[in-house]
């Protein structure tokens, strides 16, 4: 189990979660959004510090290997453009 703790944004801080095999030949993707009253954000999900009440929504999904590939390609050219637009000082 691989999880991500988000809180660049505060307002749409949380974690994703990336699990192989839940469901044969799939990869499960899930998110917890959590509340901007948990603050800092703890490093993990399942954190004492975070309660049932804090976690404003919660989504699991169940990608194909060519959906998670898909995504991925999507990721990468996100990353791309915001490289491009934002860090390399470019208006």
């Amino acid at each position: 189990m691989s999880t991500i703790a988000i809180a660049d944004v505060q307002y749409r801080q949380g974690f994703l979660e990336v699990m192989p095999g839940i469901h044969e030949g799939h990869i499960n993707l899930e998110a917890w959004n959590v509340s901007p009253s948990v603050s800092p954000l703890p490093d993990s999900v399942t954190s004492h510090l975070i309660q049932d009440k804090d976690v404003v929504s919660n989504v699991e999904l169940e990608l194909s290997v060519a959906q998670a590939r898909v995504l991925v390609g999507l990721l990468e050219s996100a990353i791309r453009d915001v490289e491009k637009k934002f860090v390399s000082g470019k208006p």
